[in-house]
């Protein structure tokens, strides 16, 4: 029971060291700034296209849908 219980606690700590995510931009001819956040964390759950416009010192953003 230990042994399955120690198995279980290290793999369950190597899947979670696994995900890696980074953002990409880029800005359209309009002024619109995309924000794409991609990561590998639970095979790309949390993955998203936001479309931001800014407005003063601020960016107004809307999630534009997912890659």
């Amino acid at each position: 029971m230990m042994r399955t219980l120690v198995s279980m606690g290290l793999l369950i700590g190597l899947l979670g060291t696994t995900g890696c995510s980074y953002a990409g931009i880029a800005v359209a001819p309009n002024g619109t700034v995309y924000v794409a956040r991609n990561d590998s964390f639970l095979l790309g759950a949390l993955r998203g296209v936001y479309a931001c416009t800014p407005a003063g010192n601020e960016l107004n953003c809307t999630k534009a849908g997912s890659p």
